[in-house]
């Protein structure tokens, strides 16, 4: 079986109940319980900012994660967006018709 060739790196940072998450590699089926895992530490957090520019692979697996963390932090009277996302993401966000839900900075 092939290595993964760009695996999944989470970075949290943390300042009060403001959650900044930059996210890196490759979000598909087969990473996106890590990310769905670091999402659920922080559905407590008054805003969660995602930074997604380091993303060079996005599937609807991993924007369905995003999605469903985002209802689980609104219900818990929180915010989540998409602070900054790489252009792949950025198109996916766009052609699945979600980019009034997640607020979005394209990458450049």
């Amino acid at each position: 079986m092939a290595e993964k060739s760009n695996p999944l790196e989470i970075t949290i940072d943390r300042d009060s109940d403001d959650v900044r998450l930059v996210v890196s590699g490759e979000v598909d089926l087969e990473t996106s319980a890590s990310l769905r895992e670091a999402l659920s530490e922080i559905v407590s957090s008054r805003h969660v900012s995602l930074d997604l520019t380091g993303v060079g692979y996005m599937d609807s697996t991993g924007l369905r994660t995003i999605l469903v963390a985002k209802e689980e932090i609104e219900r818990a009277g929180g915010t989540l967006d998409v602070a900054a996302a790489s252009t792949i993401v950025s198109r996916l966000i766009e052609i699945s018709g979600v980019s009034e839900l997640l607020a979005h900075q394209p990458e450049g």
